[in-house]
């Protein structure tokens, strides 16, 4: 929220269900992160879910993180 502060509202979750709120829908994230290989999904219309496996690796996790904030800044 720091870094995007007019786009993304908050983050919330539990565990490794996380959901991210932003000011606009989120339906074209999921298309652009879809594009880039990753799969999340809309809750309501402006929340983004991310559910990663349990076996996810640090690397892994810093590779979606890089495609978000990529995303992110190209809206």
């Amino acid at each position: 929220t720091e870094k995007y502060p007019s786009l993304v509202k908050g983050v919330k979750g539990l565990g490794l269900l996380l959901g991210m709120e932003l000011s606009q829908p989120a339906a074209p994230f999921v298309e652009a992160l879809l594009v880039k290989g990753y799969l999340v999904t809309v809750v309501a219309e402006t929340t983004l879910r991310f559910t990663p496996p349990l076996t996810i690796s640090d690397t892994e996790v810093d590779s979606v993180l890089a495609a978000l904030d990529e995303t992110l800044a190209e809206s």
